[in-house]
């Protein structure tokens, strides 16, 4: 877990009666510099401190004025982190001097030389009477023993194996964590760096301003989630690897993505809001609606401030005329058609009047045509790979008005969340006719691709990425970099990114300049160059390139086959795998 250097075990068996799991002996200074590194390999559990306690021959005792990363092994053990320490080399006990060879009990102070254990194996030196060298007044007397671990304790020293660090991404950025034997310590997060001075991992201080405090706990969860828990005030702040936040209380709830856009909020009361624009909410399954903004204070205090009545509100455009539902026979035709796609499929269809709300714009269903559900029935018939259970499917109102930022878009598919089921809905101009690849059928089989990746988990658009989607992106010619995010590849192994700001070009963002030295290119262009020749001109991201090639392989194999070979294969494999899986679990 820790990226500290493991310490080698370059130990050899030692005699049963000298056995110091900790300690090293002692040896006099008439022992030779052989003798004194055979004693210290002799003694099990010293071998992983030989990095620190390297002995140094007389004659190379020069050395010890080399800078401290220049000696083998010096880097294992450092100062804590937070700590002003600065260990040098020569504050280290050391068994020579510049001046020759020292016996090893000077190398200790009086605060380094332990009191013998009372099992100590070695047995005291036997007295010889008057030729026994006398102590000199006022000067401390080994007891034959070193305790490294007290040793590395003074000096601000420690074992990197007992620590671990780890590092999440969230959305753009990157928070870090580090603990010391199970223990957090250290953690830098979107508020900044913080440590906790007693180790405790609860009290924490900012590491630029220590007069800063906060006292809670930091977590990382089983799927790479950041959780910060704030012990005073009651909140939990959990971040996803996508960015998204989620701040919980012991009654509320408010959830916001990546950017800090309002998606969804649980008031003390219990009841459960969501919203497509951060202003106007609604309940699912209710036609509640309100406008206003939630939010969770530093406190852990719930509001929810309502829109001010006197807010400018924009002149209503006036309403078209809506479209006419079928009557007689093609209504109960329809009506038929609908009992029979929910019973199949569960497949619910929403009903004539419902509203929901499409990128911050309100479309109002309509019943659909008699020709649009025959094509619904006949598009999920031939989906075999999908399990479109709770799916819902909006005709919105051709007569409608299409907002700009919505001209180009036909089609708009949502995935479930903990508290709402997916939705596919049809825009109007998806409505303008009903089968072929450019009208209602078309778009079905696309946003049912995505249907399809939401519920395998492929692309991230999932509760959960699954382990084949890494594959699948790369057997598409994708590539996933620290960067520049996900890149296209071309033939030449050189690296494309989308740029929907640049009106929607490919940038040349990596690899050997290209000959012609063009460095941007159009969607028609990049489809020519790429490593795997996309099944149209819609592939700004692996999940869009896969629906339209899955959609392709459904509405017409042959074509798919014949434009790109390579991505036949490969949704081919993909298609028959999901089938497999699809009937596994019926």
């Amino acid at each position: 877990m820790g990226n500290g250097a493991e310490f080698q075990d370059r130990s050899v068996e030692a005699p049963a009666e000298r056995e110091q799991p900790s300690q090293i002996d002692l040896v006099s200074d008439r022992d030779s510099y052989s003798q004194v590194q055979q004693a210290l390999r002799g003694s099990v559990g010293a071998s992983q401190f030989l990095p620190v306690m390297m002995l140094i021959d007389p004659k190379d005792a020069e050395q010890l004025d080399e800078p401290q990363s220049r000696i083998s092994g010096a880097s294992d053990l450092v100062p804590p982190p937070g700590t002003d320490s600065q260990v040098s080399f020569a504050e280290l006990p050391s068994p020579t001097r510049k001046t020759g060879s020292a016996p090893l009990s000077e190398m200790m102070t009086a605060d380094d030389d332990p009191k013998p254990a009372d099992d100590d194996p070695l047995p005291a030196k036997e007295s010889k009477g008057e030729d026994d060298p006398k102590p000199e007044k006022g000067k401390k007397v080994s007891s034959g023993v070193i305790d490294l671990e007290a040793i590395m304790k003074k000096h601000g020293l420690r074992d990197l194996s007992e620590q671990e660090n780890d590092t999440v991404a969230v959305g753009t950025k990157k928070f870090s964590l580090q603990k010391y034997k199970g223990k957090a310590e250290y953690f830098e997060d979107a508020t900044g760096s913080w440590r906790s001075p007693d180790k405790s991992g609860v009290n924490w201080e900012r590491s630029d301003n220590p007069k800063v405090k906060w006292r809670g706990t930091i977590e990382i969860g089983q799927n790479k989630e950041w959780i910060k828990k704030d012990l005073d005030n009651g909140i939990t702040d959990t971040y996803q690897k996508d960015g998204t936040q989620r701040r919980t209380t012991r009654d509320a709830q408010v959830v916001s993505d990546k950017d800090g856009k309002l998606q969804a909020f649980t008031g003390p009361d219990g009841k459960s809001w969501l919203t497509e624009d951060g202003k106007e909410w609604f309940r699912p399954g209710s036609d509640d609606t309100k406008k206003g903004t939630p939010s969770i204070d530093d406190k852990g205090k719930f509001r929810f401030v309502p829109l001010k009545e006197t807010e400018k509100k924009e002149p209503k455009e006036k309403e078209p005329e809506a479209e006419r539902p079928a009557t007689g026979d093609k209504a109960e035709e329809i009506q038929k058609l609908k009992e029979e796609i929910q019973e199949k499929f569960g497949v619910k269809v929403a009903t004539p009047g419902e509203s929901k709300l499409v990128y911050g714009h309100r479309f109002k269903a309509v019943e659909p045509s008699l020709e649009e559900m025959t094509v619904l029935r006949d598009t999920l018939s031939k989906s075999k790979h999908l399990d479109t259970t709770g799916l819902k499917v909006w005709f919105m109102d051709k007569s409608s008005p299409v907002p700009k930022d919505l001209n180009n878009t036909g089609a708009v598919y949502s995935s479930a969340s903990s508290i709402t089921k997916p939705d596919l809905v049809l825009l109007p101009m998806a409505r303008e006719q009903a089968k072929g690849w450019n009208g209602t059928e078309g778009y079905l089989l696309h946003e049912l691709s995505h249907h399809d990746q939401s519920t395998r988990g492929l692309f991230d658009l999932g509760k959960k990425e699954a382990p084949a989607s890494k594959q699948l992106v790369e057997d598409m010619g994708w590539v996933k970099t620290a960067e520049h995010g996900t890149v296209l590849l071309d033939k030449e192994s050189r690296q494309w990114k989308y740029d929907p700001a640049d009106g929607g070009k490919w940038q040349f963002v990596k690899g050997e300049r290209p000959d012609d030295g063009k460095v941007t290119l159009t969607s028609g262009e990049m489809r020519e160059q790429a490593l795997v020749r996309p099944a149209t001109k819609y592939f700004t991201h692996p999940c869009e390139m896969h629906a339209e090639a899955m959609a392709l392989y459904q509405f017409s194999p042959e074509r798919l086959r014949k434009d790109s070979p390579g991505l036949y294969k490969t949704i081919k494999a993909d298609y028959e795998a999901a089938v497999k899986a699809v009937s596994r679990k019926k």
